[in-house]
This record gives C-alpha cells, structure tokens and sequence, in this order.
C-alpha cells in the first residue's frame, strides 16, 4: 500500500513500510489510525473556503 502525501501540491509517495519506520511503529492499525486523522484535515472543505474567502478580502493565502 502507498500513499499520497497531501497529493494536490506534492509529488512524493511513500510506503507503508517507510511510515512505520520514520514513526517507530509495528502495528499496521496505528499507521493506518494516523493517516485517517489526517485526511480529517486534507479532506476537509474549510480549506476551500478560507482559500475563497481570503481570496474575497484580497489577502494572501
């Protein structure tokens, strides 16, 4: 299994194996715990709107 690191602006794809290592885990269901909270913010619409929003008021993203 690979994954994407925020995919929109990165072209790096790391492994499993590589995740589990830099973070010192053994256990699959932690790695795959962490990478789930994580898409709570990559996936996440609020960033969209701050972009749309600072975007209105004329500020830098």
């Amino acid at each position: 299994m690979v994954t994407a690191i925020n995919v929109k602006s990165s072209p790096y794809i790391v492994g499993e194996p590589t995740i589990k290592k830099q973070g010192g885990w053994k256990s699959d269901a932690t790695v795959w715990g962490y990478i789930d909270e994580g898409r709570l913010f990559t996936d996440n619409v609020t960033h969209t709107l701050i972009d749309r929003i600072s975007e209105l008021i004329g500020r830098p993203k």
